[in-house]
């Protein structure tokens, strides 16, 4: 058996994005009161950190009609009941 962390997964995954959008909106920090990124488009993030149930995300523009523009921020990964609140696309 090989132990990986959620970190390391969502790092190496193609991409990430919300299993709903509305529910768990992108922040500018994480925090659930913190100021949400305007942001429309359909999620194609690559994760680059994580702080506790948080993981930092930039949107990634290779998936075939994500905006090109540059959008950062916070995104809850993980309910305070372990549940994932995101999906992880391992490739493409």
């Amino acid at each position: 058996m090989r132990f990986k962390d959620w970190l390391r997964d969502m790092k190496e995954s193609f991409a990430v994005g919300r299993k709903d959008s509305k529910a768990n909106p992108l922040r500018a920090k994480p925090d659930a009161t913190a100021k949400e990124v305007n942001f429309n488009g359909r999620d194609c993030f690559e994760v680059e950190d994580m702080k506790g149930d948080w993981i930092k995300v930039v949107l990634q523009n290779h998936c075939s009609d994500a905006p090109k523009q540059s959008v950062s921020g916070w995104l809850r990964w993980r309910d305070e009941n372990g549940c994932l609140l995101v999906e992880i696309f391992p490739f493409a």
